[in-house]
């Protein structure tokens, strides 16, 4: 499933997440996998920066979906876990809702400043 993923033409949401990295003017790379594991939207190496553009029903965003369904209760279990095993080797990892991207890129570009500035990598995962 990961090796799909990095076959498929970004969606509507992972096309705005990337209009708002490609204005900062900063290295990263689209649809990396990770660990073998993992296939995430955007990376930024250097920095050991994980970024993710998550689909509010994809993902199960409470603050739309009170009661989440099976399948989102899945992704959201999903993510947690996927988001603690990259936190253990050493990554950052920022998550952004569809509604904020969409919105308020500013919101999602001064959050992805504010971790470049703060984030120091002592190793580069493969």
């Amino acid at each position: 499933m990961n090796a799909i993923q990095q076959t498929l033409s970004p969606n509507k949401l992972e096309i705005a997440g990337y209009k708002i990295l490609d204005g900062m003017k900063i290295g990263y790379t689209k649809q990396t996998m990770l660990f073998e594991k993992f296939v995430v939207d955007a990376f930024i190496p250097e920095r050991g920066l994980v970024i993710q553009f998550d689909g509010d029903y994809w993902h199960g965003n409470r603050d739309k979906f009170s009661n989440l369904d099976a399948r989102q209760s899945k992704r959201v279990a999903l993510d947690k876990s996927q988001d603690a095993y990259m936190r253990k080797c050493g990554l950052r990892i920022l998550r952004f809702w569809e509604c904020i991207v969409h919105k308020s890129p500013s919101i999602v570009r001064s959050e992805i400043e504010s971790a470049i500035q703060e984030t120091h990598v002592s190793s580069t995962p493969p």
